[in-house]
């Protein structure tokens, strides 16, 4: 597919999610936003562009997370200067295990392009190790200043089976032990920006919220590297 016609591809789907993207009941299936978190990945990685690296992780992780099942939460995010809507998911890889710097991984993101995210870690015990942030696309913040929890709530059903996709990353999910999941995560960010950063993205927080996701328990071997992103 040429450039155009992957643009264009891209902007149909996010359209559509766009318009069926305002509650969590209605709108785009799990399977169509994988889909189209997948196409945002693959125009992300033709680039090339080092700046990309941090939005293509955070891609990834909206892939993973909403190809094996997950439907996107409203999270309201109270900024710096004001409450926005957000959507989010999370999920967890072995939490048992001891092996992984941390084991949460929970992604919020502005807009249906998903071109403001905000990647969070958490650890075993729940408490916050990692926050960053990208806004528009490129500009790139790493919080020094966080607090926040996360608590798997409870365990359902095996996942679906993970539908075709070209994103890479996401051969070892389809080996891996997979229970769709329900996870309860606060969080508060500082950011120190760039000059011509949004202000408003400055301070990031939201209260207790409820986020789907999955619990994958086994068929990843060392992936303490990934997780830490």
């Amino acid at each position: 597919m040429n450039n155009r016609a992957r643009v264009a591809t891209v902007l149909s789907i996010a359209e559509a999610v766009s318009i069926g993207g305002c509650s969590d009941s209605m709108g785009p299936t799990p399977v169509d936003l994988a889909q189209h978190f997948d196409s945002l990945y693959n125009a992300a990685v033709a680039t090339g562009a080092i700046g990309e690296y941090f939005r293509i992780q955070a891609l990834t992780d909206l892939e993973i997370a909403t190809a094996l099942g997950a439907r996107p939460h409203n999270v309201d995010v109270h900024t710096a200067t004001g409450v926005q809507h957000w959507k989010g998911v999370e999920f967890a890889i072995n939490p048992q295990g001891t092996q992984f710097q941390s084991n949460n991984i929970l992604v919020l993101y502005r807009d249906a392009n998903a071109h403001t995210t905000l990647v969070e870690n958490f650890a075993l015990d729940g408490s916050i190790t990692s926050a960053t942030l990208v806004g528009n696309d490129s500009m790139l913040a790493i919080s020094t200043d966080m607090s926040g929890s996360a608590t798997l709530t409870s365990s359902h059903e095996t996942c679906p089976q993970l539908p075709q996709l070209t994103n890479p990353d996401l051969i070892p999910y389809e080996f891996s032990s997979c229970t769709s999941a329900e996870f309860t995560s606060s969080a508060s960010t500082e950011f120190i920006l760039h000059p011509n950063g949004d202000a408003s993205l400055s301070h990031l927080a939201f209260s207790s919220t409820v986020l789907d996701g999955e619990v994958f328990t086994s068929g990843f071997g060392d992936m303490g590297s990934r997780v830490a992103h």
